[in-house]
């Protein structure tokens, strides 16, 4: 078994699991180490579901990462011959003028998202089950849905692991250290390749 690796991951829930399967997919070395077992409770990606969605409230630079994603989970759906992303539709209510609705609103004019606004007089007849508070207002974002986010960590741990990934759990990590510097430019190398035009500069951190 190698002791050498391109990359160290620390964590293999939702996120570890993923960059490990990735990593592998492009060709590295990958180490991941899991404190516990796969697919545990005691990180923040357990549990059946996740919300997935594009109109981002928190800011509209989140979504061309969220399609990126959405092609991503197509694409793996695909392989592992396993559906993970039900398109669902998800209802969001709040105050016009609070952070919730403008905030969606904004990320869906700016990138062109289908979000449907919903009258107050048709509510209740499309939402039976729910109540609009006279203060609020409600949109409907029908392109977003739920992954079926432990069987994604599964999916994403076995498909690492076919492609070389060496993915250990019970594995505890007690410190680290710094032997040699990667500059920036070797960085911006190997991140270049991963979709996104990252700036890196050259740090340490100890």
């Amino acid at each position: 078994m190698s002791d050498h690796f391109d990359l160290i991951i620390i964590g293999c829930g939702g996120v570890g699991s993923a960059a490990a399967y990735y990593a592998a997919a492009r060709g590295l070395r990958v180490l991941a180490l899991e404190r516990f077992e796969p697919v545990h409770a005691r990180g923040s990606s357990h549990g059946e579901t996740r919300v997935i969605r594009q109109a981002y409230f928190e800011h509209p630079d989140y979504v061309p990462l969220l399609k990126r994603a959405y092609d991503l989970w197509h694409q793996f759906e695909g392989q592992v011959a396993r559906k993970l992303f039900y398109r669902t539709g998800l209802l969001e209510v709040g105050p016009e003028s609070g952070v919730l609705i403008q905030g969606v609103r904004q990320s869906a004019a700016q990138h062109q998202l289908s979000l449907d606004e919903i009258p107050r007089v048709e509510f209740t007849d499309r939402f039976p089950g729910f109540v609009l508070p006279e203060d609020s207002v409600a949109v409907h974002e029908s392109n977003a849905g739920f992954l079926l986010v432990e069987e994604c960590i599964r999916h994403y741990i076995s498909e690492a692991r076919r492609l070389g990934g060496d993915l250990r759990f019970n594995q505890q990590v007690r410190g680290w250290s710094v032997k040699k510097f990667v500059s920036g430019r070797i960085m911006k190398n190997f991140v270049r390749p991963v979709w996104l035009s990252l700036p890196v500069r050259g740090q340490t951190n100890c």
